[in-house]
């Protein structure tokens, strides 16, 4: 890890402010380093303690005396009224910013530091977190109170606001933020009123001025404002969904945003309160005191609808509190509220029920129709959900609306492949708004599905000259069309999307998908053929087209024999509209002259025109001779759990998931995507669950995944060509006595993480995070019942491999890990893993190498280090060859800023493993805080010579050069560094002040002299 000491630069010179009694500046330093990296326990505490030193961010208490002196002032009987006023006026105008928030730990923290320069005090009611909301909270400066929550969001906020001591309020939630060139707009705002806030001297003006009474002159003067929400979002087909248009640059995520507007600018007066237990809203308190609402045109960024999970646990929430808040059937608010949270949740069943039961109380509201439509639409009801779209249409006066419901109708109508159906509504939104992208997509999908290639590809090139990449939604139709065993429909989107030359990777994942069960068409339509031909030999006579003994079995199994031969015709007119349209790329036509020819024998002869048979293609042959079972096993994995599914599903031919007691929806999702879904009770050991879920499986070959990772569609083919050559004929069992070995790509933001691998575009669909760092073991074997996974914690299959004597080789497939990106599953994943460590410690009698090492890499990655140190050193007495022992010893050292135990201890692993590049990299660090940078440049130089573009070796090396006063040898490093050259600088500056930490002077001024010619070279 080339740059660890970045977080504790930081630290370090918050410390010197410190020193320098300068507590302010070293709090926001220390705010951006918790934002910026980890907030580990010990920085957590650190920070509090500074916060308690200094106190809450409460600028309201900091103009107090001045506030009371200008008070006096005003009260002199040197002055007359008009000076007297002309005092008062002169006071700031303070504002509370007031919140609730419950397992926040989160956002809280960005949230706060974000409205902290625009807000005088910060208010933050807990309702119940478990996390450490509240002490994040607390360490960036708002006041906390604690609330026992009474199932009313109404009585929360109200809470919130009785502690508020601003002459303002304004709401926010912890997911939101307002953009810091808006901070001004809304001073502007508040400060206009300032003769009429409410405050102790506003109130003794009003007492003195005997010309006014008091109460007409507060409500005629006070006023509130309402704020317009951005709901950001990723899908395009949300209601009233608005494009992103670069306006907040800083703020737009996901494709656009949906509007909610609401009062959340008021003055502090205690007659405006929130009232409802659900969706609280002080408008009505409002209108009770007189005071006139305006609007307020700074919007609010709302980023809570891009994270699922919270949505999810969100409305679940909200629902169980509208369903008591339910009181008859006539409550059509209650009704409409219901209906609303159960689509949320995705219950579309229970949304459909209070969908009708509001329709026939007040059937001419177009929302209704739409939030129904919706519901059927999930459920892929789509010629309900067309009538329901169709009637919301037909009723809409809100232009908005009727877009919204014409948008949905356009995708039943594909859905129900009937696209012809939905092209004039979409001609009449294009007529309203020429520049829609939707309708351009939708019209282009729509044409296309119904056989207008040409028109389709028409408005396409449409959409492309708004710069709008319909990539996505073409694969999502396609696979829609797939999922309804469409292939000709979905073969001619992806012929379009290939062309836009997007997202290569899945759509052609997607194509090769479409040419596969092509190939099983033909191949079945071939066999229905032959089986037709048979059928017509047994007969002696007459028109009937069923075998013989069908028609003995007729009264039996009549509904069998009609289904049976709907599927056949189905199967031959798919199989003539993929001929015609895509077998080879040639358009092969029907002899429209044979009117005689049946069909059947229509596409017998087509099938033969083919290169003499489609049943000899060797693509097919491959795809038959696939057996492979995917296995996984989960908990709470709503969030990730789709993702990793569609990932293989096109691969896979059965996939095993094995649930260990979620509490959310992963079961239900697992189930929906055709995973096979398994409970298994827990038994503290990850082996146990994996071994059952091999239990479960019927493929000839296993692969392991994770719900938190992926395979890439490019790698499709490599997988298949890894296990296919290994089946018998049967296709059920492997003769292969070989296992392989996966690199997994876990994914990260900080580059100081050791391994580190910067993102090359290999897999730009895959890739996240700055880079990532690899891991290694085994994912892919035979299914064979000898094989078991072992240890209850990092379980592995390969001892068990080994002891049946099957040979592992190296896979070229990465697997790529998403799950070292979410800080908090990381912390939660890694202190469960080391309570489990150190039971398996326990149990094998405290002497077991492996567990012990283990347990140590569990300490370090929790921040135990003490404890970490004891059992790295216990794993060392017990194998003293184990180089990456030493190493993960000297990362501990280090971490715990004991540089001279980290530099013996690097050594020591480097004697043991020249190859670590890891640990070669550290020790030259070392080498250089020790003040030996000749000896990091002697370590470096073999490096360099097997990884010549290595950046991070080629920065560390000009620092070891200049520390050491060779300034052009280091720049010749510099040179080199095409990517990095510019973070080279401040990678020097914090590294000089760490050699200052030490005592290195010289050095470090010879870094910071070097920082300096490079800036001045890239200026």
């Amino acid at each position: 890890a080339l740059h660890p000491s970045h977080k504790r630069i930081k630290f370090m010179l918050a410390d010197l402010l410190l020193q320098q009694e300068r507590y302010q500046e070293a709090m926001d330093v220390i705010e951006e380093a918790l934002l910026a990296f980890d907030m580990d326990n010990d920085a957590l505490t650190l920070a509090g303690a500074l916060r308690e030193r200094i106190g809450p961010h409460d600028k309201i208490k900091d103009e107090t005396h001045r506030d009371s002196s200008r008070l006096m002032e005003t009260q002199s009987p040197n002055l007359n009224k008009s000076q007297q006023i002309s005092a008062l006026g002169s006071q700031r105008v303070s504002l509370s910013v007031c919140m609730i928030v419950k397992n926040e730990e989160k956002n809280i923290g960005k949230c706060l530091r974000n409205i902290k320069p625009l807000a005088d005090e910060m208010i933050v009611v807990d309702t119940g977190s478990t996390d450490r909301t509240k002490e994040i909270a607390n360490i960036f400066g708002a006041k906390v109170f604690d609330f026992e929550w009474t199932n009313s969001f109404a009585d929360a906020r109200n809470y919130s606001i009785s502690n508020a001591s601003g002459d303002w309020i304004l709401i926010f939630d912890a997911d939101e933020a307002i953009a810091p060139e808006d901070f001004e707009k809304i001073r502007e705002l508040i400060t206009k009123s300032r003769t009429e806030i409410r405050g102790d001297s506003s109130r003794l003006m009003e007492t003195q001025s005997r010309s006014l009474n008091q109460s007409q002159s507060v409500s005629s003067s006070l006023v509130a404002y309402s704020l317009v929400s951005r709901n950001y979002v990723v899908s395009m087909n949300t209601t009233g969904w608005v494009g992103n248009d670069g306006t907040y640059l800083d703020q737009e995520v996901g494709t656009g945003w949906t509007p909610s507007k609401k009062v959340r600018l008021f003055p502090n007066d205690p007659r405006i309160r929130f009232e409802e237990p659900v969706h609280e809203l002080v408008e009505n308190s409002l209108k009770v005191a007189g005071i006139p609402i305006k609007d307020c045109e700074v919007p609010v960024h709302h980023f809570g609808k891009l994270d699922m999970t919270k949505v999810t646990k969100k409305g679940e929430q909200y629902y169980e509190l509208g369903r008591a808040k339910f009181k008859s059937d006539t409550d059509l608010l209650a009704i409409y509220e219901l209906a609303l949270q159960a689509s949320e949740l995705g219950r579309y069943e229970d949304a459909l029920v209070q969908w009708n039961k509001f329709i026939a109380l007040m059937p001419d509201y177009p929302k209704a129709h739409y939030g129904k439509g919706y519901a059927h639409y999930s459920l892929k009801q789509y010629q309900e959900a067309f009538t329901s779209f169709r009637q919301s249409a037909s009723i809409a006066q809100d232009p908005v609306e009727w877009r919204d419901a014409v948008t949905l109708l356009a995708h039943a109508a594909i859905g129900d492949n009937r696209p012809g159906n939905c092209i004039e509504y979409l001609e009449q939104l294009l007529q309203r708004e020429p520049d829609y992208p939707m309708a351009l997509l939708l019209l282009s999908v729509a044409h296309t599905c119904a056989g207008d290639i040409e028109k389709g590809n028409e408005y396409l090139e449409k959409l492309e000259g708004l710069h709008f990449d319909g990539t996505p939604y073409l694969a999502y139709f396609a696979e829609l069309h797939l999922s309804e065993k469409r292939v000709a429909p979905a073969l001619s989107l992806l012929t379009m999307a290939r062309r836009l030359g997007r997202m290569p990777a899945r759509i052609s994942a997607l194509i090769a998908e479409c040419e596969r069960r092509k190939s099983e068409i033909i191949r079945d339509s071939v066999e229905i053929n032959r089986d037709s031909i048979e059928t017509q030999k047994t007969e002696t006579h007459g028109d009937t087209w069923r075998p013989v003994e069908t028609e003995q079995k007729n009264e039996t199994h009549g509904d069998s024999s009609r289904l049976i031969e709907t599927q056949k015709q189905e199967t031959h007119r798919d199989a003539i509209e993929i001929q015609k349209n895509e077998i080879r790329g040639d358009t092969v036509e029907i002899d429209r002259d044979k009117k005689s020819q049946s069909p059947i024998s229509m596409n017998l002869n087509k099938s033969q025109s083919v290169s003499g048979s489609a049943l000899q293609s060797p693509n097919l042959h491959e795809s038959q001779a696939i057996s492979l079972s995917l296995c996984m096993i989960v908990k709470d994995e709503e969030k990730n759990i789709r993702r990793a599914l569609e990932s293989v599903m096109l691969v896979a031919d059965e996939m095993i998931v094995i649930d260990t007691g979620s509490t959310d929806k992963t079961k239900d999702i697992a189930k929906e995507i055709g995973a096979k879904v398994y409970d298994f009770a827990w038994t503290d050991s990850f082996a146990d669950a994996r071994n059952f879920a091999l239990s479960k499986a019927a493929g000839a070959w296993i692969l392991i995944m994770d719900a938190d990772e992926v395979i890439s569609p490019s790698d499709y083919e490599a997988l298949r060509s890894l296990i296919s050559t290994s089946l018998n004929q049967s296709q059920s069992v492997s003769t292969s006595k070989t296992a392989y070995l996966f690199t997994t790509r876990n994914y990260v933001i900080p580059t100081n993480v050791a391994g580190w691998v910067p993102n090359d575009g290999k897999y730009p669909e895959e890739e996240a995070g700055s880079g990532w760092f690899p891991g290694e073991k085994v994912r892919l074997f035979p299914n064979d019942a000898r094989l078991s996974f072992q240890n209850p914690v990092h379980e592995r299959i390969e001892p068990s491999l080994e002891c049946i004597g099957f040979e592992i080789r190296r896979c070229p497939i990465p697997v790529h890990h998403y799950g070292t990106l979410d800080d908090e599953k990381i912390r939660f994943k890694n202190e469960y893993y080391y309570e489990l460590g150190k039971r398996r410690l326990a149990e094998k009698g405290g002497n077991d190498f492996r567990a012990i090492y283990d347990l140590a890499v569990q300490a370090s990655g929790i921040g135990r280090h003490g404890e970490a140190l004891d059992y790295f050193q216990q794993a060392i007495a017990l194998n003293p060859k184990f180089a990456k022992a030493y190493e993960s010893l000297g990362n501990t050292y280090y971490n715990l800023k004991q540089y001279e135990q980290a530099l013996s201890s690097y050594r020591k692993s480097l004697e043991l493993d020249p190859s670590s590049r890891d640990g070669a990299m550290m020790c030259a660090q070392c080498e250089i805080i020790a003040g030996h940078p000749g000896r990091a440049l002697q370590i470096l130089e073999p490096l360099l010579r097997n990884n010549p573009a290595y950046e991070k070796a080629l920065s560390l090396a000009a620092a070891a050069s200049h520390a050491n006063g060779e300034r052009e040898r280091g720049m010749e490093f510099a040179e080199k560094m095409q990517d990095m050259r510019s973070g080279l600088i401040g990678f020097f500056r914090d590294f000089a002040r760490l050699l200052l930490t030490e005592g290195k002077t010289h050095e470090a001024q010879r870094l910071q002299e070097a920082a300096e010619d490079i800036t001045n070279r890239l200026a």
